[in-house]
């Protein structure tokens, strides 16, 4: 968001026309970019053909050039290129859309040897021709009829070659402005004229899933739900995107169409595992697509009458998942006095769920601070410090009012870091002493000692005696400690 100005205009009004003048002749001596901008203003005054030669003599100079653009050189050359962006906008555009989206066009269309010549992995010459783009939709909104009908016809004859993915953000950001007609028109000039021809044309799997998207933009701006779904249908089947397509039909009111697409066999694409996990061996989270699917099923099987078979549903996904969103759909359909038992057997699959961490963090969210608790100091559970993102929070929560539970926890996290010399999280470990020691006054002894571990000092010891050569550890631990 762009700052508030240093000085208010009508400040600077005050100065007199003179003054004015002189300030702004000494900043077009020393700034190449704000003189630039000034010679458009005052072109400006000629009437649009005046600053659109302008724009023509800079945009042909940006056409014509060959030369690689350096890291070193990047800075400058975005500054100058969004210039040119700013004369088109600014000087351009107000005195004639038409002109103006033209040139914006021709500027936008240069991205393809811009790119090709651009040494630079920052993002700076992106942002300016992604800027152009939102402007080209404002301004395709105050063109007249005529122009507005014929927009996809010069987008086409600029872009259709676009090897950058810049064609689809137009379409994304200019369809919603065009009449049905200009979108029909540029629908057919994406469509290929048969199957037959598309492979004679040699268009690749994810061209033809790219013109299938946008043609999909095109049947949007429309409202045309039917265009949509059949477009999908002739995507390639790693491409489709059937959850999609059966929100849209199930808001429609569609729903057997809805379920059949929401039960299309799919790829379930890679999952990203961080490898101190692998080694950690610790349990997945839940999936979150898995959840939101389960969700849409469940809800178009109510729609469909099938109540019976979306309770089965819900309660299945959270029996795998412990999500505490399915389970609230679960409760919420169920008649009146029914949550209070299956709330029970929630919580007693929370209990013997296998790995237990996944059954903690359902309590915590739920939350049943009390519950999970119970499930902490349960004579049966070791809580493994290697599930450090699961029970970190949960002690957290059990803190105030479950410090017991919480050192149980705290301990756990504490011994597996020293155990393993994890460096990285010595700091960690080093706040648990805290919390810790500040806990301590607050266990019972009796309780504390029902848990197999010893008081707090004998527990400081312990650490002391086994990991006192880790002096990296030791030297964040505050020495009262």
């Amino acid at each position: 968001m762009a700052g508030k100005p240093v000085v208010k205009i009508d400040a600077i009004t005050k100065l007199g026309v003179e003054k004015l003048a002189a300030l702004v002749a000494g900043e077009a001596e020393r700034n190449p970019g704000f003189r630039k901008l000034l010679k458009a203003a005052l072109a400006g005054v000629k009437g649009p053909e005046a600053v659109a030669k302008l724009v023509d003599t800079r945009l042909a100079s940006l056409e014509r050039a060959q030369s690689t653009i350096s890291w070193r050189r990047a800075r400058s050359f975005a500054q100058d290129l969004d210039t040119i962006r700013v004369m088109i906008v600014d000087q351009l555009a107000p005195l004639s859309p038409t002109i103006g989206a033209d040139r914006l066009l021709r500027f936008i269309a240069s991205h393809e040897s811009v790119f090709d010549r651009l040494n630079d992995s920052s993002d700076k010459v992106s942002t300016i021709y992604l800027e152009a783009i939102e402007t080209l939709a404002e301004l395709a909104a105050k063109l007249p009829a005529e122009d507005r009908r014929r927009l996809p016809e010069r987008i086409m004859a600029r872009l259709s070659d676009d090897g950058y993915g810049y064609l689809l953000q137009i379409v994304k950001a200019v369809a919603p402005t065009l009449p049905a007609e200009a979108l029909l028109d540029w629908d057919q000039r994406f469509a290929p004229k048969s199957p037959a021809a598309a492979k004679r044309e040699g268009v690749a799997a994810w061209e033809s899933d790219r013109r299938l998207l946008m043609r999909q933009l095109l049947a949007r701006a429309r409202g045309d739900l039917d265009a949509l779904v059949a477009l999908e249908a002739m995507k390639s089947p790693a491409s489709q995107d059937g959850f999609t397509m059966a929100q849209l039909l199930f808001d429609a009111g569609r729903f057997a169409e809805a379920l059949d697409w929401l039960r299309k066999p799919r790829e379930t694409g890679i999952r990203f595992v961080r490898r101190q996990d692998l080694a950690d061996m610790a349990p997945a989270p839940p999936h979150p697509e898995s959840i939101v699917r389960a969700q849409l099923e469940a809800r178009i099987l109510t729609a469909l009458g099938d109540k019976p078979a979306a309770q089965a549903l819900r309660w299945a996904r959270f029996e795998a998942e412990l999500d505490p969103a399915i389970l609230r759909d679960y409760i919420a359909a169920l008649g009146d006095f029914e949550e209070f038992e299956a709330l029970d057997r929630a919580f007693a699959h929370a209990f013997n769920v296998k790995p237990p961490e996944l059954g903690l963090a359902f309590l915590v969210v739920w939350p049943r601070l009390d519950k999970a608790a119970e499930l902490v100091l349960a004579k049966d559970r070791r809580w493994d410090g290697r599930n450090f993102d699961l029970l970190a929070p949960a002690a957290d929560a059990l803190a105030e009012e479950h410090p017991l539970a919480a050192t149980v926890l705290y301990r756990a996290l504490v011994d597996d870091i020293l155990a393993r010399s994890r460096s990285q999280v010595y700091d960690q470990a080093a706040i648990f002493l805290a919390v810790l020691d500040a806990l301590k006054d607050r266990l019972d002894a009796d309780a504390l000692a029902a848990t197999g571990m010893p008081p707090h000092r004998a527990y400081m010891a312990q650490l002391r005696k086994v990991h006192g050569r880790k002096y990296g550890f030791w030297s964040l631990v505050p020495s009262d400690l």
